[in-house]
């Protein structure tokens, strides 16, 4: 049988470094993706519960106002 008299030794140690650079840089993106997007989620939770507030607001706003437009209805002032 023919063996190599010589053995070929490959190098991969930069080919290896760039792919965990890689590798690295993608997690960093990831990361700073997942973060403005919780930033976005928070955002939008605090106006949703600032709209909730107004609203709650109005309606209790709104049922005084009716209580009393029922009150005078019923024990009407004018007689």
């Amino acid at each position: 049988m023919n063996e190599p008299k010589e053995y070929i030794v490959h190098d991969y140690s930069a080919i290896n470094k760039q792919i965990d650079e890689l590798a690295n840089r993608e997690a960093q993106i990831s990361e700073e993706m997942r973060v403005n997007n919780q930033k976005k989620s928070r955002n939008n939770a605090i106006r949703r519960a600032i709209e909730n507030v107004i609203l709650l607001c109005g309606l209790g706003f709104f049922a005084i106002l009716f209580a009393y437009a029922i009150r005078l209805v019923v024990y009407n002032p004018l007689s």
